[in-house]
Formats: C-alpha cells, structure tokens, sequence
C-alpha cells in the first residue's frame, strides 16, 4: 500500500471553528447568500454542527471581514506569487525578434514592388526573369 507524501507545509495553524464553518460554506457554494442571515439552518443543511457563539459571530461580523479572516488563517504560510526577473527581459527579446521579421518583410515587398517598375535602375534581361524570386 503506498502512503501520501507529508504536505509541505507542516506546521499549518488549524482553523477555528467560525472558519471551518465558513470553509464548508465556500466549498459547497450554494448557500452564500444566506450563511450570514441564518447560520443555523445553513450549518443543518451542510450537516455540521456550530456553537451559539459562531452564529452570533457570523451574523453580527461583515461578509468581507469574515472571508478575510478565512483566507488569511488557510493562506498566511503560502508565498505571495512573485514573478521572475527572467520574464520581461524574455518579453523584450520576443518584441526584438518580431521587429526584425517585420522589417525584413517589410524591405522584401519594397524590393518586389520596385523591381515591377519601369523606371528601375536594375532590370533583368535573362530568359528566367519570370520565373524569380
């Protein structure tokens, strides 16, 4: 039987129990808008059970305040995403190497649109000059 790798995070601070509620109520999704209005029964629904003293803090706290809460206690150990150093220079390199193709392109459609003219300085005079480039 194989066991599961350790988490890397070991020492993550364990949610209280007006967070586990809110967590349950976030993971399930459908009760949202009402967890805040009546906290008992959405608990009933979700078949957990929650303390007098977390419906009183989920009806009296905001919205907002209680969701922050939550994020920091599930999220406080977590690295904030910091993008590498590497990532704009990579960016300008790409911009570098597309520039050029466009000039490049760019100078090919002169050079055909010129050689079409009468009055060009350079004129092919071979048998092939149809079939060039």
């Amino acid at each position: 039987m194989e066991t599961l790798e350790q988490p890397i995070v070991n020492d993550a601070p364990a949610l209280s129990e007006t967070q586990v509620f809110l967590d349950k109520v976030v993971c399930d999704g459908r009760y949202l808008d009402d967890f805040n209005h009546r906290p008992d029964a959405v608990a009933q629904c979700l078949c957990i059970q929650i303390s007098p003293a977390v419906v009183d803090e989920v009806s009296n706290v905001p919205r907002d305040q209680l969701f922050a809460n939550l994020f920091e206690a599930k999220f406080a150990l977590q690295r904030p995403y910091r993008p590498s150093a590497a990532a704009p220079a990579l960016a300008i390199g790409i911009v570098i190497v597309v520039g050029a193709i466009v000039i490049i392109i760019a100078i090919t459609i002169v050079t055909v649109i010129r050689r079409d003219r009468t009055g060009a300085t350079i004129r092919d005079l071979s048998p092939y000059k149809d079939t060039k480039l």
